[in-house]
């Protein structure tokens, strides 16, 4: 139950994000992360790196996997990365 609180914890706290519009843990060790609009990709890397910041905080989050979505219309692909 603490494991499932600090997840919930950390999901709320990747949500907070300037341009993040929902956070959510869709597998045990994927947190997807949809985003309020596109940017380039050294504003998602940054964006990635604040991620992986807040959750390697806690170690059973340290490998954890980001799926990175954009808005439907968007256009921009899924992108991945993992917090080590």
């Amino acid at each position: 139950e603490e494991r499932a609180q600090r997840r919930a914890e950390a999901a709320r706290r990747v949500a907070e994000l300037p341009r993040v519009k929902q956070a959510a843990w869709s597998a045990q060790s994927t947190l997807l992360v949809t985003l309020r609009n596109t940017a380039d990709e050294p504003q998602d890397n940054q964006l990635l790196g604040e991620i992986c910041r807040l959750l390697v905080q806690q170690e059973e989050m340290r490998f954890s996997r980001i799926q990175l979505e954009s808005p439907p219309d968007s256009g921009q692909r899924v992108r991945w990365r993992s917090c080590e």
